[in-house]
């Protein structure tokens, strides 16, 4: 059977309508006030608590990645995929979480602030895992594709370089001629580097340009 292929595209328009959704301006009660961000974010939170979490207002790494995995799959064909499949969005996440958690204060869980990043990371990550057609995560190991009926590690060269530069670009980046800028990258006389490095290096860059939530309007 040929190896399902994930739906980065489809998880990544879910993140997005989660993380731009606006706040209802009627405001009945404190519910109705929040965002859909603001209430997963709640949610999460309060199935800690009834786990025996005391609820402090922050997520663990398997509360963030649960909630989120949980929102895919009912938004999603990822409800009926593999193992596998979900097993390399988890490994995305946990990525995610690594790196955002890593721009914030000490300790291991996340506020709010932290999970709006989170997602905004994964937006940006799953962009380029869907752009590479990557098939496969897993901790510790190169991202992989799938090459003629095998699985091999993607690397990417300079012409792999160029056509992400419009995205990048998009983020916030500033990058220069495409040579140029694969060779500061990659190093002089390299021809390609591995994805995993490429992603950590545009993707963790751009966090650097992310810009602040918009206020509510009154």
């Amino acid at each position: 059977m040929p190896q399902e292929i994930p739906a980065w595209k489809d998880y990544q328009k879910v993140l997005t309508i989660i993380r731009k959704s606006k706040l209802n301006k009627a405001k009945k009660n404190e519910f109705e006030s929040m965002s859909e961000l603001d209430e997963l974010f709640r949610n999460f939170d309060a199935q800690a608590f009834t786990a025996g979490k005391a609820g402090q207002g922050t997520l663990t790494f398997n509360e963030a990645k649960n909630g989120i995995l949980t929102e895919l799959k009912d938004r999603t064909k990822l409800k009926h995929s593999d193992n596998l499949v979900v097993d390399t969005v988890a490994e995305a996440i946990r990525r995610g979480f690594k790196v955002t958690r890593s721009m914030g204060g000490a300790g291991s869980e996340m506020d709010r602030e932290e999970f709006r990043l989170l997602l905004v990371f994964l937006e940006r990550y799953f962009t380029l895992l869907d752009m590479y057609k990557v098939v496969e995560l897993e901790k510790d190991k190169p991202a992989r594709v799938k090459s003629g009926g095998d699985e091999r590690p993607l690397r990417v060269g300079q012409l792999d370089f160029a056509r992400s530069i419009p995205k990048l670009k998009e983020w916030g980046l500033t990058i220069g001629p495409p040579a140029q800028a694969f060779t500061m990258l990659a190093g002089e006389g390299k021809t390609m580097i591995t994805f995993d490095e490429f992603a950590a290096w545009s993707v963790g860059t751009s966090m650097q340009y992310v810009e602040p939530e918009p206020e509510e309007e009154e």
